[in-house]
């Protein structure tokens, strides 16, 4: 009786090894989800303080093909240095960042140089008309243009790649993080995880005269 009730017993010891090693293996799997999607959320995040970065960079060094006076409604006349010039007389002055990023002969390329990071990144689309990001890319845009004022507020914008469960949870670790960071869904609103674009400030050239 003795061998029979220790035999039943090393069963159960058995059972709860299995039960635990189960437990421990899905604890496993979660925490590194979790890390899998918080590097994600912060290479999003990291990517876009680059981009602002060299948005900045640039103005410092470009200070003078932009209008910082509020006279031309904050326009960026690169490549044209003179805003009297026949070039902004025909209306062919940029007049915001992301026609900068259009092509290397609107100025792309002195944008490019500043953007410091080991990691190719795509920015405007990587075309030569982009002026917004490609899902899982990034943009320099002026997200102001149409409203009364001008063109004076940058933003870095990315667009996530789309909706699936992984993408969601790298949503909500933004989210999460939005208001300490200064995260836009649009120009008023942190950002919340139902949102494809998620917009961090560069500059207001109205607020920094």
């Amino acid at each position: 009786m003795k061998k029979k009730s220790r035999k039943g017993f090393t069963l159960i010891e058995l059972f709860l090894v299995v039960v635990v090693l189960v437990i421990l293996a899905g604890a496993i799997v979660v925490a590194g989800d979790n890390s899998v999607v918080s590097a994600e959320a912060d290479n999003i995040i990291n990517n876009m303080r680059i981009l602002k970065t060299a948005a900045l960079e640039w103005l410092a060094d470009h200070g003078d093909f932009v209008d910082r006076t509020g006279t031309l409604n904050y326009m960026v006349t690169y490549p044209y240095s003179n805003l009297n010039n026949e070039y902004f007389v025909k209306g062919k002055a940029e007049q915001n960042i992301q026609n900068v990023m259009r092509g290397k002969e609107h100025g792309r390329d002195t944008v490019m140089k500043y953007i410091k990071t080991a990691t190719k990144i795509s920015v405007n689309g990587d075309t030569s008309s982009g002026s917004s990001p490609t899902k899982g890319g990034y943009a320099l845009v002026d997200a102001s243009w149409g409203l009364k004022g001008g063109y004076n507020k940058w933003y870095v914008v990315y667009q996530f790649e789309g909706n699936s469960k992984h993408e969601r949870k790298i949503k909500k670790k933004i989210a999460d993080r939005a208001e300490e960071l200064e995260l836009y869904k649009h120009l008023t609103d942190f950002y919340t995880m139902d949102a494809s674009f998620v917009y961090m400030p560069i500059i207001d050239l109205a607020e920094s005269k």
